[in-house]
């Protein structure tokens, strides 16, 4: 009995050591772990995935000053090379980053990828450039910016339609009437009971910021909202900005919405935008002077119609006999089909097929081109 009582007691003891010894490796394996995981930083392949950020290109400041401030005429020349190698790089930068010109239409033909890069001045000026260019790209950009008037993207075009003496070259505002931005925003307009002009969107925009125009696109490429929501919104931001066409083309379109749903400040700002020429004002002024407006609202209606010869406060029933019938009544009979050009589509295919004059169908949609784009909704007249 006492041998088989020696026997379990140290069985135990076995077990017992057997077991502190297990759990105190097992402790000793878990803190490598953690050391290694937490602590140190394993060279393994998650880590290398992060994305190495390289450093800017430093300009030759001498060189760059000089080409900074050529004028864009004098750029393109340099495109065409006989000039240093640096120059010409320097020269389709400057063309880039701040005329954006439209590089990648420049090398749509090319099957050589293209590669950026930032550089940077001694007084922190930042630049695109290409560092990588072949000699097969620089002659497609050659040809291209020879070739091509205005051979910039949107942006390029939008602030070069702000200088007085570019904005009367039409060959200019043809070219931006051809531009994403420009497309999407006729495509909001195009919806409306009243048309608007290609002429009447473009002094509206050009009213405004380059920002506000930007924004609306980028909203409109993820998702394409088309409706008299949208268009409302897309006039009074720009009424916001003192747009005069913007307070003309809303009462054109949402007379009803301009009288009775704008809020107070909004028909504050748009009274007095409209120029005291303007036959609108004297109907919306009289309109907003009869209404159930707040105080405030009305003096400036009064104030206004004051500005232009009018006195007293019932003044709606002698003016009205002498303005345009509203806008949305006078167009309500006008029965048109709205028509999306597809791929392949030209103007005389679409007149053939809805069976409508050429000429007709583009002095409906204000057209100066026969060139038209997927995605450019047309108007077709009954």
């Amino acid at each position: 009995m006492i041998l088989h009582h020696d026997e379990k007691l140290s069985k135990i003891r076995f077990l017992t050591l057997a077991l502190f010894i297990s759990g105190s490796f097992n402790i000793l394996l878990l803190a490598f772990l953690f050391y290694w995981a937490f602590l140190e930083k394993p060279s393994t392949n998650f880590y290398q995935l992060k994305p190495k950020t390289e450093p800017n290109l430093l300009l030759n400041e001498e060189l760059f000053r000089q080409v900074r401030y050529l004028k864009f005429n004098e750029l393109i020349e340099c495109l065409s090379g006989g000039i240093f190698q640096e120059e010409q790089d320097l020269a389709l930068s400057v063309l880039v980053t701040f005329y954006d010109f439209d590089i990648q239409r420049a090398l749509s033909s090319s099957l050589t990828p293209l590669i950026s890069r930032i550089a940077m001045s001694k007084t922190g000026e930042k630049m695109i450039v290409f560092p990588h260019l072949n000699e097969e790209q620089w002659v497609l950009i050659a040809e291209f910016a020879k070739k091509e008037k205005w051979p910039l993207k949107g942006k390029g075009l939008f602030f070069l339609l702000k200088q007085p003496k570019l904005k009367q070259d039409q060959s200019l505002s043809d070219a931006f009437y051809l531009t994403e931005e420009f497309i999407l925003a006729r495509n909001l307009c195009v919806r409306s009971l009243k048309s608007i002009s290609d002429q009447e969107l473009l002094a509206m925009l050009l009213e405004g910021q380059w920002r506000t125009l930007a924004d609306f696109c980028n909203k409109q490429k993820k998702m394409q909202d088309l409706t008299a929501e949208n268009r409302r919104k897309f006039f009074l931001d720009y009424i916001k900005q003192g747009s005069k066409t913007s307070a003309l083309l809303l009462l054109k379109t949402d007379w009803d919405y301009a009288l009775n749903h704008l809020k107070d400040e909004m028909i504050v700002a748009l009274m007095q935008l409209l120029s005291n020429d303007a036959p609108e004002l004297i109907k919306y002024a009289s309109s907003i002077l009869t209404s159930q407006k707040g105080e405030l609202v009305r003096q400036v209606a009064q104030k206004r119609l004051e500005d232009i010869g009018f006195k007293g406060t019932k003044v709606q029933e002698h003016v009205l006999k002498k303005t345009p019938k509203d806008p949305l009544k006078e167009n309500a009979k006008i029965k048109e089909k709205i028509y999306f050009v597809q791929e392949g589509d030209s103007l005389w295919k679409i007149s053939r097929k809805h069976r409508i004059d050429l000429d007709r169908l583009k002095q409906h949609n204000n057209l100066s081109s026969d060139i038209l784009k997927p995605g450019t909704v047309l108007k077709i007249p009954a």
